[in-house]
This record gives C-alpha cells, sequence and structure tokens, in this order.
C-alpha cells in the first residue's frame, strides 16, 4: 500500500503544479529533518484538510481490494481511518470482488454492489466509444454499428468483456466475419478469456505455448513496456532445445496481438493495423489481419500485456 499511495502522490502531482510544490517543499524538510510519518500523512491528510476549499477535493481509486495481503488492507484502513478523524477533503473509492472484507467492513462503509443492471448503461456507453476509435469497426456503415452496439452490450458482463471482444471483432475487420462472430460470441468474460487462451495454444506445440505463458507472466509483472529484444532475454532461455523456435517479432503483431498492447516510434498504438486490408478469410482467423502496411520491420516496437 505504500508504494500505491506514492504512486497517487506522483498521480497528482503531474496534473496539480501547486500540489507537486507542496510535496517537493515537503520532501527537501525530509532531507534536512527527517520525520517519521505514514506516506498518506505526508502526501495527502496534511494537505487536503477540513479547510480546504472544495475545488481541492481529493479522490482516491483503489482497484483490487481482494488482491492484498491482510497486513497490506489494515493499512489502509489506517489511513482510512485518518481521513475519517481528520476529516479531510478526500474521497476514497475501493473495489473488490463480491467477497467478505472484515477490516474495511469495520468502518461501515457505504457498498455499491455493481451489477449487470447497473452498468448496462455504461456499457453500451463504452461500446460506443470503442468502436469509434477502433480502427477497422468504425469504418462500419451506421447500421452495422448498431448492430454491434447492441448484441455486445447484450451479451457483456463488465468492461473487459467489452474491451477484449470489440478489439477481437476490429481485427475480423470485415463486416460479413464480425456478424458471423456475434452469433457465437462467449457468454462471459470467464468463456472469452478460455477462448484467448485456446487461440494462443491453436497450432503451437506444447513447448511453443509454454515459452508463450512464461513471455506473457513475465510482461505482467513488467514495470515498462519492454521492447523486442527484452522479450528476447526471456524467450531464448525457455527453449527447451535447438529445435524448438519461435517468431517472436510475428507473434507480437501477429497471433499474439489480441492480448499485446503495441507501439512503435512512428506508429500509435491503435494505428498500427488500420491499413491491413488486403487479407483473406483463413489470415483472419490465423491472426495475420493484424499484421500492417505501416509496421516497418527492424524499427523498434515496444509490447505490453493488455488488461485481464
Amino acid at each position: 500500500m505504500q508504494e500505491a499511495f506514492a504512486c497517487c502522490a506522483v498521480q497528482v502531482a503531474e496534473s496539480n503544479p501547486h500540489y507537486a510544490e507542496h510535496v517537493a517543499a515537503k520532501l527537501r524538510e525530509d532531507a534536512v529533518k527527517p520525520r517519521d510519518f505514514p506516506t498518506w500523512t505526508r502526501f495527502f491528510t496534511s494537505v487536503f484538510t477540513s479547510t480546504a476549499k472544495s475545488m481541492d477535493r481529493l479522490y482516491l481509486v483503489f482497484d483490487g481490494l481482494d488482491e492484498i495481503e491482510d497486513a497490506e488492507k489494515e493499512l489502509l484502513v489506517d489511513f482510512l481511518k485518518e481521513v475519517r478523524e481528520e476529516k479531510a477533503a478526500i474521497s476514497v473509492l475501493v473495489t473488490s470482488r463480491p467477497e467478505e472484507s472484515p477490516a474495511i467492513e469495520r468502518l461501515e462503509p457505504s457498498i455499491i454492489d455493481i451489477t449487470r443492471e447497473r452498468i448496462s448503461a455504461d456499457l453500451k456507453a463504452l461500446v460506443k466509444h470503442r468502436i469509434g476509435t477502433l480502427p477497422r469497426l468504425k469504418k462500419f456503415r451506421p447500421m452495422s454499428k448498431k448492430a454491434v452496439i447492441r448484441k455486445v452490450a447484450r451479451h457483456a458482463d463488465c468492461m473487459l468483456y467489452v474491451e477484449h471482444m470489440l478489439r477481437g471483432l476490429s481485427d475480423l475487420g470485415r463486416e460479413d466475419m464480425v456478424f458471423r462472430a456475434l452469433e457465437t460470441m462467449p457468454a462471459s468474460l470467464t468463456d472469452l478469456y478460455k477462448l484467448l487462451l485456446d487461440e494462443c495454444g491453436h497450432d503451437r506445440s506444447d513447448d511453443q505455448f509454454q515459452i508463450l505463458k512464461t513471455l506473457f507472466a513475465w510482461l505482467a509483472f513488467s514495470d515498462k513496456a519492454p521492447e523486442l529484444k527484452d522479450g528476447w532475454q526471456v524467450v531464448e532461455p525457455a527453449l527447451p532445445d535447438s529445435e524448438t523456435t519461435l517468431d517472436l517479432e510475428g507473434e507480437i503483431i501477429g497471433r499474439s496481438s489480441r492480448i499485446l498492447e503495441l507501439s512503435q516510434s512512428n506508429l500509435a498504438n491503435e494505428d498500427l493495423f488500420e491499413d491491413a486490408e488486403d487479407v483473406t478469410d483463413q489470415d483472419s482467423v490465423d491472426g495475420a489481419s493484424s499484421l500492417a502496411e505501416d509496421y516497418v520491420p527492424g524499427e523498434p516496437i515496444a509490447f505490453s500485456l493488455l488488461t485481464f
């Protein structure tokens, strides 16, 4: 949690020059006369006090309470207690899977159950927005866009379902292929993840699939978007023998691009694929539709794992 608090402080400082100056002054004071204050006291509750103007209110969002250790949850509870006791101008939103969390429940927080019914309008709004930004879907005819919006919004059980489903439909590219895919949509995000995993293992040897899983696990914990050469440093030691090969560059810009976020110095992330129109049906199935005319072989390409 301490790292999360520090990360929040950096994000606020990047968007608020006045706060950035305050934090810099605090750090200079601590360098001269170190004091044992919690991170949240130094950067938050001492700044956003009860006398702060309404425009100076701080809003913090912590995603994934269920994924942290109990000791870390207690740190969050200590912070929330201080916010309440000091009547600090801070609002905190914490997300979690629907499971008990005694540490937080002691504070008797307001709880909002995020059901599909509650977010149905937001799901539809997200579908509309992403169709307008994904390179191929945004070129569809208006009636076709409406059909995609209606069917995806009806099936989606969360925001991540929308994101991954629409990326896959955009990779298909053509309206007829998209409509066929809409008839066999996964029933839930879990089913969609299983489909993506099955696609990764299709037409690969067990060794190649294991290498890919090693690469994806490394990406999940990488603190920056690595480049192709960095990926090779992970892949090469994992090759079991000289007979096993893996076209890493082809994987990144092709077959595995559905679960990767790509960037190249001369391209925006999604523009990487915008002009790849000359694709056969089989090419699309195999993932070759992700190959773009604008992609420049040899240029550094950075890649990271999408949110799952």
